[in-house]
């Protein structure tokens, strides 16, 4: 898990750097990034790798809000980046 509390959406360049990282761990390894401000536009839209799951502050927001399992959010945005290749799928598209 890597997480940012930073004013800055996270960009691509980050997101490559942490790709990077998990290249190195064994096949079926996943991890999570969490930015509090979220993702810049271009680097959410490009990234669609099927290993990372992508957070953000208002993800984290919603589920805590709605008392939702965090286990239950992760499996779900799993599945949706294996399945989908969209790893920044949103708690509020997962769970209407």
């Amino acid at each position: 898990m890597e997480a940012k509390w930073q004013r800055a959406q996270t960009d691509a360049t980050m997101l490559q750097s942490f790709q990077g990282k998990i290249e190195e761990r064994p096949i079926w390894t996943r991890r999570l990034h969490v930015s509090h401000a979220g993702y810049s536009g271009p680097s959410s839209a490009a990234f669609t790798s099927r290993r990372i799951i992508l957070m953000d502050g208002q993800d984290i927001y919603i589920a805590l809000n709605r008392r939702m399992d965090p286990g239950l959010v992760i499996r779900e945005k799993a599945r949706a980046a294996a399945e989908r290749k969209n790893p920044f799928a949103k708690v509020l598209e997962l769970f209407p």
